[in-house]
């Protein structure tokens, strides 16, 4: 009798083994890699998407250092000579112009943007002389931003009415040497070398 049980719970126990060994496995959820630093920082740079509706932005303030003074010095903006904007467009390209008079302080107009998840906001991209730039900012608020430039000041910017087709350009960009191909008198169309005048206008940076 104490063989039979003993040869049953050894069978009893064989069988559990087999069951054991043909489980399905479930579905592992933790099969997948970690993200690396690289794909987080990838992800970073595709929120092009800015939590606030304005893609446009006109400087309403600007700070720099006084050395002389050694104090900060604050200025208002726009002025008749002097202002900003920054372009920041849905497709991730970005636009700055500080333009005095008729050149450029700093340009930027052909760079990109993205937002870090902390808010910050980075530019990169070249200057209008070809130079490699980058612009540090921050958003402040739904309606406020800041950006920093290279030499050290800032300029803050409230949202704006973006300009209609041709505003992007500006006076700055006229730079070079252009000829006239014709002109408009009174309705009629006329051509410079059929009226013998001077057909080039040049554009210079001061």
């Amino acid at each position: 009798m104490k063989k039979r049980w003993t040869a049953f719970f050894l069978a009893f126990l064989l069988g559990l083994g087999l069951t054991a060994c043909g489980k399905t496995p479930g579905p592992d959820t933790n099969t997948d890699a970690p993200p690396s630093a690289a794909d987080s920082a990838e992800d970073t740079r595709q929120q092009t998407s800015a939590p606030f509706s304005a893609d446009y932005w006109t400087a309403v303030r600007h700070e720099s250092y006084d050395a002389m003074n050694d104090c900060m010095k604050t200025s208002a903006m726009p002025t008749e000579a002097w202002w900003a904007d920054l372009y920041l467009n849905e497709d991730g390209t970005a636009q700055f112009r500080d333009v005095l008079g008729s050149y450029y302080n700093t340009s930027l107009l052909d760079g990109n943007w993205w937002l870090g998840a902390d808010s910050t906001l980075r530019l990169t991209g070249t200057m209008n002389t070809g130079e490699p730039l980058t612009l540090d900012g921050r958003i402040e608020s739904t309606d406020s931003l800041a950006i920093e430039t290279p030499y050290g000041d800032t300029f803050y910017f409230a949202p704006a009415e973006r300009p209609g087709p041709g505003g992007e350009m500006g006076i700055a960009d006229l730079y070079g040497t252009w000829r006239m191909t014709h002109y408009e008198e009174d309705g009629r169309e006329y051509r410079p070398g059929e009226e013998h005048i001077a057909s080039m206008l040049c554009f210079d940076r001061l």
